[in-house]
């Protein structure tokens, strides 16, 4: 293993993926989602900035696979701040969704370092990267009880 410990690449069991997860820094975190949703055959780009007129807005994860997941990753381990946070970054992503100038349907996610305290808010799904790749499976069972923007 080394000094760094496991690899992503080299990542066999769950145990190995919760060291890569502890391990990671927010940067590696959404690197991370940007893989899982490789292997579920996205076109992925990590960490973009889109700017507008006025503003920037940064971008996590966007997915594309004839339709759009744009991800919000938050590697939180503060039950208190997931508490309070969660709502205003589902929030936040919703807003970020409605403005970015990508055409066909959009769907904004936020995915978390641990476990949800919550599976959706306003419609938003909150998945813990645990079960992301359970999520992205299942997607075109449960789209229609998802946002689209």
């Amino acid at each position: 293993m080394g000094e760094e410990g496991v690899k992503l690449e080299e990542v066999g069991s769950y145990e190995q993926l919760r060291e890569v997860l502890e391990r990671a820094d927010w940067r590696r975190f959404e690197e991370i989602v940007g893989k899982i949703f490789e292997f579920h055959d996205y076109e992925v780009e990590v960490g973009k900035v889109v700017t507008f007129e006025e503003f920037k807005r940064q971008y996590d994860v966007i997915a594309e696979r004839g339709h759009w997941i744009l991800t919000d990753c938050k590697k939180w381990d503060n039950k208190r701040r997931i508490k309070y946070g969660l709502k205003k970054a589902v929030e936040d992503q919703i807003e970020r969704v409605r403005k970015i100038p990508k055409e066909g349907d959009k769907y904004p996610l936020v995915v978390l370092s641990c476990n949800a305290p919550m599976r959706m808010y306003k419609k938003v799904p909150i998945v813990s990267i645990h079960e992301l790749n359970n999520f992205l499976s299942n997607f075109f069972h449960n789209e229609k009880a998802i946002l689209s923007l």
